[in-house]
């Protein structure tokens, strides 16, 4: 095989395999057959023609209503959770440290001036908060007791930080009362009778949390395409298996998409419409149990219902594909 030949081959591979096992010999003639004598690497334009098609052949769908369907509903889902992925990877890769314990209790002193009753301390970027039972960025937590001291001056708090540099703001959340105030990679959130000093969102969270829903976006189409080919030469029955477990699935992922939509997502892109500015968290919802199982038992539903769809014996009454006509 001469090199051009293996490297239009390594091209046709933007196809996906039913539709290069049919076609792939010939559409590898007809490229060399349209090539230069000597010719020994595809043009720009051949190479960019070939791959643009690929792709466009990967996300086409098979005919009907229940495609389309499928395919929205799944590339919003995959959306969601890709936006949180990439705020996760945000988070985790580029997050700063914590101020020391020293560090924290001067600022929580210029904030307010008698003792606290409690003070802990939360290394993690994100874990399970042992006093609320949810996932919470991690922090220094200090509590103090309204009924010896009364509640917090937050305005009087507040302007001695900002007396200091520090950037403040009303708190982001309905019903919250209180301010976040802002300096370098520091946040200190402040209610009535608490304040907590954790790290400040890092600038890399709205751009990864694009990517991952735009990765999302073409995952979730991009399966249903693929599960679509793989049902094309299925049973009646097999056809009715697959699709009911990929629904129920999806089902089942419904609380948790909206709970992570309301939670997480619209804190970072819209946060007068979030119901909670102080959690920040991906994958927070998953800490409460009966949620975190029934998230579970749809993902479970999905991949088999994929796995099925991958190992299911071919309907040998189904006529094989024909050239020239898309399977």
């Amino acid at each position: 095989m001469t090199p051009l030949a293996k490297r239009f081959r390594l091209l046709l591979l933007a196809f996906p395999r039913h539709y290069r096992r049919s076609r792939g010999a010939e559409m590898l003639t007809t490229l060399l057959d349209g090539s230069l004598p000597g010719q020994r690497r595809p043009t720009m334009r051949s190479a960019l023609s070939v791959v643009w098609s690929g792709i466009r052949c990967r996300f086409r769908l098979r005919p009907g209503k229940f495609s389309r369907i499928a395919a929205a509903a799944t590339a919003l889902a995959g959306a969601v959770f890709g936006a949180v992925l990439g705020t996760w990877v945000a988070w985790n890769w580029t997050a700063g440290p914590l101020p020391s314990d020293a560090q924290a209790d001067a600022i929580a002193r210029s904030m307010v001036r008698y003792e606290p009753y409690s003070r802990e301390r939360y290394d993690f970027r994100f874990g399970t908060d042992p006093r609320l039972g949810q996932e919470m960025p991690g922090g220094v937590w200090y509590t103090y007791d309204e009924d010896e001291h009364g509640p917090i001056q937050t305005e009087q708090a507040l302007q001695a930080l900002r007396a200091n540099g520090w950037a403040v703001s009303p708190a982001n959340c309905r019903n919250c009362v209180g301010g976040i105030a802002v300096k370098g990679d520091v946040r200190v959130t402040l209610t009535r009778w608490s304040l907590v000093i954790s790290r400040e969102t890092p600038a890399a969270v709205p751009w990864l949390m694009a990517i991952g829903a735009l990765l999302g976006t073409f995952g979730g189409w991009l399966l249903i395409a693929r599960i679509g080919r793989l049902l094309a030469r299925r049973t009646p029955w097999q056809k009715t298996a697959v699709s009911a477990g990929a629904a129920a699935g999806f089902l089942a992922l419904l609380p948790c998409l909206y709970y992570t939509v309301g939670w997480n997502i619209l804190y970072y892109i819209a946060w007068d419409f979030s119901p909670d500015g102080f959690s920040r968290a991906p994958f927070w919802i998953l800490s409460w149990e009966p949620l975190r199982n029934v998230t579970f038992a749809g993902l479970a539903a999905i991949l088999l219902a994929v796995a099925a769809a991958e190992l299911a014996p071919l309907d040998r009454q189904v006529a094989p594909p024909v050239r020239g006509l898309p399977e």
